[in-house]
């Protein structure tokens, strides 16, 4: 006769209380995670257990397959897995969005999920960072700004740096930009030549940035090398793309070199003299999924 380890409710409640789901953005990384925990309290405890404990049959392979990236469980299904781990009224709420939001497939409304998700998270999680400092990488256009001021002498207003763009911004943000750089220290107002330059200080790095800003802010970087293709001229942007097969020891090794290339740009930003702003973006990506039949 099999074995069950069920827990009571307020033994796996307890576990999920010490588990902070706002720091994650993925619910199959946060049911794993809850998985693993309660794994090392209670070593008995199976994928059929956790199945039952959050609604399901014992025999239905959901939760695992979904933790295991190869199966979505549905929106429907968030109550009762919800009422399972024993999650109060925002957990619950923010379980709701992280579902909701990996399921959806309408760029739009993915990104109003994503906007739903950052919210909730600035409520619940004490922020490292100040709000000035995550709204840097929030807005496209500040680390922008804030390199032109670097190599123009004649974006000295607002609407000379509009000018010198060759992407739309108001002179609304061109002027909250402005102001929020200052602020945090990225540039400051030289009284003598009557304009802004940027200051030596460096800016937060991507790891000690809010994930969710960081989101936002590769997503408008991709659009906007959408958008290069019609409105930047063909001698001053190179775009290019692959699909191959690449085998699994290679996958680090590309991203080291990835990782080589934006360092060595980034050092020919301080070895030349500059003349404009540019866009690196790269992305590496799987189109596929291995099946645990075809793994080694």
């Amino acid at each position: 006769m099999e074995r069950k380890s069920l827990l009571k409710k307020s033994q796996i409640s307890e576990i999920c209380k010490n588990i902070r789901i706002e720091d994650y953005l993925s619910y199959r990384d946060y049911l794993s995670e809850v998985f693993s925990k309660i794994q090392a309290d209670y070593p008995s405890y199976t994928y059929k257990d956790f199945a039952e404990q959050l609604g399901y049959a014992r025999e239905n392979n959901t939760i695992r397959l979904a933790i295991k990236g190869r199966r979505a469980i549905s929106n429907k299904s968030c109550d009762a897995i919800s009422e399972g781990l024993g999650l109060g009224a925002k957990a619950k709420k923010y379980f709701h969005l992280l579902v909701h939001f990996s399921n959806e497939k309408v760029p739009n409304k993915r990104d109003s999920y994503l906007k739903d998700l950052g919210e909730a998270k600035k409520k619940a999680v004490r922020q490292t960072l100040s709000e000035d400092q995550i709204e840097y990488f929030s807005s496209w256009y500040n680390p922008i700004i804030r390199e032109l001021l670097a190599i123009s002498s004649s974006a000295t207003t607002p609407e000379a740096i509009q000018e010198s763009l060759n992407f739309p911004l108001r002179l609304g943000e061109i002027k909250k930009s402005l102001e929020l750089l200052e602020r945090i220290g990225a540039i400051r107002y030289d009284k003598r030549e009557k304009r802004y330059r940027p200051s030596r200080q460096n800016m937060v790095t991507d790891q000690e940035i809010d994930s969710l800003s960081i989101i936002r802010y590769h997503q408008k970087m991709i659009e906007m090398g959408k958008e290069s293709l019609m409105s930047v001229a063909p001698e001053k942007r190179s775009i290019n793309s692959i699909t191959a097969c690449i085998p699994k020891e290679a996958i680090q090794d590309i991203k080291k070199k990835i990782d080589k290339l934006l360092d060595e740009a980034l050092a020919m930003e301080a070895d030349l003299p500059s003349s404009e702003v540019f866009q690196l973006n790269i992305q590496f990506f799987p189109f596929t999924s291995q099946s645990k039949k075809d793994e080694p």
